[in-house]
């Protein structure tokens, strides 16, 4: 189970006034106004070719967090582009990346492999760990999508290892919460609880609300296996539910995981509303969503003992 949301930091030299109102309105989750005032910065006079691709890469963040595949690609393709154009090195890594992300949302996992590989060899080859770290996470999420623990551990190790070490952030809840994916995947429970624990504590201390979402999105279900339900319900407290029913992108794995937790937990009652709060949204974007939606449709029918609907 992973998380697709990625964030821009680096402005480009102009225009700073609407970059900054961008920012502002990404972070309170308006992503339409966010769209239209990215749009309005593009559409300036004499824009240079590497603040074009700045914003083009906020463009693709935005769309894409809002589950906006389609616009997505348009300005993936044109961030790569401009990269080749000007022959930009780190550009052409980052937009690979990018594309990789999103050609996995889009059960390209061939392609998303190809375009995740080729990212991480730039980044490595032009020494940025941090880079080469979020391209080798996002290739352990290609993998996971497979159902490949093993390929999974791999590459989440060997950012792991890359020096210098991470510190306490995001991205480090993150390669743990992949970690206990593939350990659990794996049938390793102690693997799970070793880099589950911390995780979590991890998350609940990070001020950011998609970090606890994936962590939750992660972890509720092993914690649950080895009885740590005191853990995971505080985690659950941690998250507010608006986050939620704000990022379709990520939030829909959310719900099934939720879901399968309450009805571990014996609470057909709580699986249901969480169902329920994933079907309006709409249908889910990536299939592996779609799968584990109809497996946690019918284990909620089995609890109800509804062979027919288990059936369908």
């Amino acid at each position: 189970r992973w998380t697709h949301q990625c964030h821009r930091t680096v402005p480009p030299a102009r225009p700073p006034a609407l970059w900054a109102r961008a920012v502002a309105l990404n972070s309170l989750g308006r992503s339409d106004a966010t769209t239209e005032t990215l749009r309005r910065a593009m559409a300036l006079p004499d824009l240079s070719d590497g603040d074009r691709a700045e914003l083009l890469d906020f463009a693709f963040v935005t769309a894409f967090n809002a589950g906006q595949t389609d616009a997505a690609l348009v300005h993936t393709n044109e961030a790569l582009a401009i990269a080749r154009r000007l022959g930009d090195r780190l550009g052409l890594a980052r937009s690979r990346f990018r594309k990789g992300l999103l050609l996995l949302t889009l059960h390209d996992t061939a392609g998303a492999e190809a375009e995740m590989l080729a990212a991480a060899s730039d980044a490595g080859q032009l020494g940025l760990a941090n880079l080469e770290r979020v391209v080798l996470y996002n290739l352990n999420c290609v993998y996971s999508s497979q159902s490949l623990p093993t390929q999974a551990l791999a590459a989440v190790q060997r950012g792991w290892e890359l020096s210098p070490p991470m510190q306490a952030s995001s991205m480090r809840v993150m390669y743990r919460l992949a970690m206990v994916d593939a350990h659990h995947a794996l049938g390793d429970l102690g693997g799970c609880w070793r880099h589950a624990e911390p995780a979590v504590e991890e998350a609940m201390a990070n001020d950011d609300p998609h970090v606890r979402i994936a962590a939750a999105m992660c972890a509720i279900e092993p914690l649950g296996l080895i009885g740590e339900v005191g853990l995971a319900r505080r985690l659950l407290a941690s998250i507010g539910i608006e986050h939620l029913r704000s990022l379709k992108a990520m939030a829909d794995e959310m719900w099934v995981a939720l879901a399968q937790f309450e009805l571990r937990q014996g609470d057909a009652a709580a699986a249901a509303s969480a169902l329920a709060e994933l079907d309006a949204t709409g249908e889910p974007v990536v299939a592996r969503v779609r799968a584990r939606r109809a497996q946690a449709r019918a284990e909620l029918a089995l609890a109800g003992d509804d062979a027919a609907a288990v059936l369908a």
